[in-house]
């Protein structure tokens, strides 16, 4: 999902949420999730799609952890609202060993995008990245914090969906995500304010592409991109809005050794505990519970030991032009991000293992007035 940064489109969200119908509208899946997940993705997949409607958001994020405890979020981000605001924005969060924020950002026009299907190659004036499997590169030379990574892709990529889902009807406004790099291992460079240092670990990336606004589409989200060694679980937990029903849009996918061994859309999710913010006005997940449990295969996941890292109030950064509507909807947008280590057992083709991963776990809601 699109970093907070990006709120801008929120007021004309919001004001088509306040227009709808409390009638509960469906919601039309392509297809449920192959559990194999062993179907490979094309150059043409891993590229941008062309905009649609009024609303239209697109987003190639690299979720990584690395091997000194840091992590980060980079993201490549076209936004587009109305017929003529379309922007392009590139950002990097860093959170260091220590807990330490740091973000940078640019902003582009959408002239500034080029794809090139050859290499292949997404450019956003000097940032890019570009390959294909096995190898992907990540360039992003902001202003004060530039990065230079390999990736190492054991496996293909995969779509959780057959396509894109509607919401309301066959026609409706959409979401589409593209899993394209599962897990990895990167290694380069990050300077901070003229300070570099080497960095190894792993990496994640999923493309993002939607029609519908961010708050018509989910009222809470959960998602925990986690690694070890041998062992990477990620898990996609969207639950709808009123107007929706309330229907959970998920998944969940485990690697080991580089490859997907599973992945389904049919697991429980269970927050067993909670815990404030320094101000006591805010609660999110301190402890959850993950379980699978099917004739081909069980796991039980813990996700505890929680440090925060970082949690945004949106309504801080949304322009005052859209707080109209912010104020007269909402009452709590925020995302927070954690980081996370997680235990698990797995049972699978008769086989037992415990083993443990760590990560980010994001927790996002929207309290409603």
């Amino acid at each position: 999902m699109i970093k907070c940064k990006i709120w801008g489109v929120l007021g004309l969200a919001l004001l088509l949420i306040f227009c709808s119908s409390d009638k509960t509208k469906p919601i039309y899946f392509p297809s449920p999730i192959n559990a194999k997940a062993d179907k490979a993705l094309s150059k043409e997949e891993l590229g941008p799609k062309a905009p649609s409607r009024i609303f239209f958001s697109q987003g190639w994020n690299f979720i990584y952890f690395l091997d000194d405890g840091a992590s980060g979020y980079i993201q490549f981000i076209q936004s587009r609202i109305g017929y003529s605001t379309n922007n392009l924005i590139v950002h990097h969060t860093y959170y260091s060993p220590e807990g330490k924020v740091f973000y940078k950002k640019d902003y582009l026009p959408v002239s500034e995008m080029k794809w090139d299907i050859t290499e292949p190659r997404l450019s956003m004036g000097r940032h890019y990245w570009a390959g294909f499997y096995p190898e992907f590169r990540v360039f992003v030379p902001l202003e004060g914090m530039e990065t230079s990574l390999t990736i190492d892709c054991l496996t293909p990529g995969f779509r959780p969906w057959e396509g894109p889902i509607h919401y309301g009807s066959v026609k409706a406004p959409w979401y589409e995500q593209i899993v394209s790099i599962p897990g990895a291992r990167l290694a380069g460079t990050i300077k901070i304010d003229k300070i570099e240092k080497k960095v190894s670990g792993f990496v994640f990336q999923d493309h993002n592409i939607q029609t519908i606004p961010f708050p018509q589409q989910c009222e809470t989200l959960d998602r925990l991109n986690s690694f070890s060694p041998n062992w990477a679980i990620h898990f996609f937990n969207c639950l709808s809005p009123k107007a929706f029903g309330h229907k959970p849009l998920r998944w969940i996918m485990i690697m080991k050794q580089g490859q997907i061994i599973y992945a389904t859309n049919d697991f429980q999710i269970e927050t067993i505990s909670w815990k404030d913010n320094s101000s006591k006005d805010i609660k999110f997940p301190e402890q959850i519970k993950i379980l699978i449990q099917n004739p081909e295969l069980s796991l039980q996941g813990e996700i505890g030991d929680t440090e925060l890292l970082e949690m945004i109030d949106t309504r801080k950064q949304i322009p005052g032009w859209a707080k109209l509507f912010t104020n007269r909807l909402v009452a709590k947008p925020v995302f927070i991000r954690q980081k996370a280590k997680a235990n698990w057992r797995l049972n699978f083709q008769e086989q037992e293992e415990n083993f443990s991963t760590q990560g980010i776990f994001e927790y996002s809601f929207l309290e409603k007035k």
